[in-house]
């Protein structure tokens, strides 16, 4: 199998609880910076999580995230910036 190289990911999608957060559901300092590489690097970056939408706000924002996040188990896609639900 071929390497991929950073130069072709075009997005990076990560679940929140467990993963991204810390135990006490705040965004850990390793993964802001993280995701701030991935932005200077014009990469997307979006969440996926079980969490319904309204909980999703604060982090969408402090993670400036420009496209929808993948709520509810993949049930839903919720643009923040458009106020925009979309059922899967």
């Amino acid at each position: 199998m071929e390497n991929i190289k950073f130069h072709d990911v075009k997005m990076v999608v990560s679940d929140m609880d467990g993963t991204f957060l810390s135990s006490s559901k705040s965004i850990l300092a390793d993964n802001l910076s993280a995701v701030n590489r991935l932005y200077e690097s014009g990469i997307i970056f979006t969440i996926a999580t079980s969490r319904p939408h309204q909980m999703t706000q604060a982090y969408a924002e402090h993670l400036d995230i420009s496209v929808p996040l993948i709520c509810s188990n993949g049930a839903i896609l919720f643009d923040w910036g458009k106020k925009y639900q979309s059922a899967a």
